[in-house]
Order: C-alpha cells, then structure tokens, then sequence
C-alpha cells in the first residue's frame, strides 16, 4: 500500500474539519494577544511596597486569579486543538511498524552474511601478515648479530640474494667498528692526560679569579657605604623639610581656625574626626585648614558665608583631598616595600655566590661574557672591530665551556 492509499483511508471530511478547527482556534488565539498583553502589562504595574498597603494588594490577588483563570483556559483549547492530531499520528505510526516489520528479518539475515564474509576476510589477511612478519623476523635476528639495523620496509621488499649480501656488508662494518673501538681506548687514554693538564691550568685560573673576586667585593662594599652615608643626608635634608613644613602648617590652621570662628562656625571633634559645622551641616573638616591654598582658603571663607549649600560643597572637597592622601600613602608604600624587596633579593644573590662552587663561579663568568652589550657602530671600520670582538668572546666563553 503506498504512502498515498494510506493518508486515502482517513475520511477526507475529518482531516479537512480537524484543519478548519486549527485555523480558527489559532485565530483565535491570536484576537485575544491584545487582551492578554495589556493584562501581563496591568500586572507589572503593580507594586506593593508597604505593609499597610492593602488596597494594591487584594488588586494584585484578584488580578492573579484573572490571569491565571485565563492562563489555564488557553492550555485546555490548545490540548483541545493538539488532541486530533496525536489521534492520526498514531494511526500512521501502527501502518509504518506493519510495513517495517514484514522486510526487518530478511534485511538482518542478509547482514549476518555480509558480516561473516567481512570476518572470514580479515582472518585470512591476518594469517597473511603473521607469515610475513615472522620472515621479516628472522631476517633481522640475522643482522642483529652484528650490530646491523635496518629499515622495516624495506627489510620486507629486499630479495634473498640481496639480503645475503647485506648480511655479508653487515659482518664487514662490525670487524672494522671494533677495530675503531680499540683506537678510541687508546685516544680516550691521550685525552684523560690532556684534561689533567686542563685541570691543572683551570686550578691556576680559579686562584686568579677569586682574587678578582675580593676586589670586586670591597669595592662593592666601599660603594654601599657611601650610599648609606647619601642616604642618611637626604634623609636629615628631608627631616628639615618637614619640619618647616609643620610650621607653616601650625601656623596656618590657628589663623584659619580662627577666620572659621570669626564666621560663626563650631569646632565638633566627633563628627568627621574634627569639623566645623554651621547649623548642625557639616562645612568644613579640619584636613581642609592645613591643605587649601590662600587663594583656595579664601573662595572656601566666601562660600560658607553665602550658604549652606556651599560648606556642601566644600565636604566634598575635603573627601577628594583624604582619597588623594590615601592614594599618595599606599604609593608610596608600595615603593618602599618593593626597593626593601630588591634589597633582599641583591642581599640572598651576594650570599648566593659567597657560598657557590668553582663551576658555578665560572658559570658566572660565563654569564658576564655572554651578557656584553655591544652599541651600534656606523662605520666600517669600528663595525669589523666590533665582530672581531665578538669573536673572540665567543671563543673564550667556549674555551672555558670546554675545560669546565
């Protein structure tokens, strides 16, 4: 029966009056979105904020069974119009499953047969490849006697007469390896006596390098001493500045201090962590005194005898003014923290090398060479004495390498 005569047996009256059912409930569906938008949009105006607000409450409670009174309606006429549907989707399911099921054996035995030919295939090729790897095999048990490798594949394609005479080469180059294993004894032999020479030489060059290395601390020591002594010179110099600065300070709050009072101003320790305050407002904090400048100080004086609004103005300021002190601070700190840090890390670098060994001295000599920056030079001249330089870095940095 064809997928045709199949869809023929269902009335065609009853499909047609299942679509015409469809079509109109979507319809409808669709004339009552108006209805239902502005409901959700009732809804989400609705707020409730206070306890006592009873009357926006029992409006949310009636509002909320009206949209879910009309929620479950549209799910009852949209099973409804679902319903016939699944009816004929079931019906055309059983007929698919009737049909299927008459050519599903005969599709199974014909695969059971292919697979068994599939299988039978691999076994023989399998038995194939077993021969020839065990030929193989034994071709390069053959040449491993003497030492012999070769390629596997092309082990696999070389002819027996072909194979003999590689064997024969094979036997050649491992008589002539072991005679070059005696003359490497032997040169390995001049070699030891030659590195007991080196060693002798780098002994003599170790006593000069850590002379170098005693001068090169005292002047290192010498150099932070006198860096001690600037520092505390500058630290004194800073001292000074300081106090000077106090005193301009000192000065300036008790003058400016009493410009506040003058205007009817009242000191409160408490609020702010010293304020002076007019009419219970906060209009100027006692950091303010010490860090406006005169012309600042006086605008400030100007805008607190206006109004309120401007000692507003003013706290603002203020808490700009502490964030930048707050700012400046921890910078600060961080620099320190960070010239300590560096300090430590040359301290454990010094210690570090006090206590190395000769290689890792040398090692560092190495380094010292390799890390030479050379300049850009523009003529010819200088150009070619620069590369000869270089080369001969690179040969001392690998003379060393090669008696270490």
């Amino acid at each position: 029966m064809s997928s045709n005569e199949m869809v023929a047996e269902q009335p065609k009256n009853q499909v047609a009056v299942i679509f015409d059912n469809i079509t109109n409930g979507l319809k409808a569906f669709e004339a009552r979105k108006e209805e239902l938008t502005a409901l959700a949009k009732e809804a989400a105006d609705i707020k409730v904020t206070t306890y006592e607000d009873k009357a926006n409450l029992k409006r949310a409670t009636e509002l909320r069974k009206k949209i879910k009174a009309e929620r479950v309606k549209v799910e009852k006429e949209g099973k409804a119009l679902r319903d016939p549907l699944n009816g004929v989707n079931k019906e055309i399911s059983a007929k698919e499953k009737e049909l299927t099921d008459i050519v599903a054996p005969g599709e199974k035995s014909l695969q059971e047969v292919e697979d068994w030919y599939d299988a039978e295939k691999e076994r023989i090729a399998a038995e194939e490849q077993r021969r020839e790897e065990q030929r193989i095999q034994t071709r390069i048990t053959r040449l491993e006697e003497y030492g012999y490798s070769i390629d596997f594949n092309m082990l696999k394609a070389v002819s027996d007469e072909d194979f003999e005479k590689i064997v024969d080469s094979a036997k050649r180059e491992f008589e002539k390896e072991e005679a070059a294993k005696a003359e490497k004894e032997r040169q390995e032999q001049a070699q030891r006596e030659q590195d007991e020479r080196d060693r002798a030489e780098l002994k003599a060059l170790r006593e000069k390098q850590e002379a170098a290395d005693r001068i090169l601390k005292e002047m290192e020591e010498e150099i932070a001493r006198k860096e001690r002594e600037m520092k505390e010179k500058e630290d004194a110099a800073l001292r000074l500045e300081e106090k000077k600065k106090q005193d301009i300070i000192d000065a300036r709050t008790k003058n400016r201090s009493r410009d506040l009072k003058a205007l009817g101003m009242v000191y409160d320790s408490i609020i702010g962590g010293g304020s002076y305050n007019y009419e219970n407002i906060c209009v100027c904090v006692y950091p303010s005194i010490i860090k406006l400048e005169d012309d600042e100080w006086d605008t400030l004086l100007e805008d607190v005898s206006g109004s309120v609004k401007s000692a507003q103005k003013g706290a603002a300021e203020r808490k700009a003014a502490e964030e930048e002190r707050i700012r400046k601070e921890a910078a600060e700190k961080a620099l320190a923290d960070q010239k300590e840090r560096e300090a430590e890390a040359k301290r454990q670098e010094e210690e570090r090398l006090e206590a190395a060994s000769d290689k890792e001295k040398i090692q560092r000599i190495i380094e010292q060479f390799q890390s030479i920056a050379y300049p850009e030079m523009k003529s010819a001249k200088a150009k070619k004495l620069v590369s000869e330089v270089k080369d001969l870095q690179a040969k001392i940095v690998a003379h060393i390498k090669a008696k270490m």
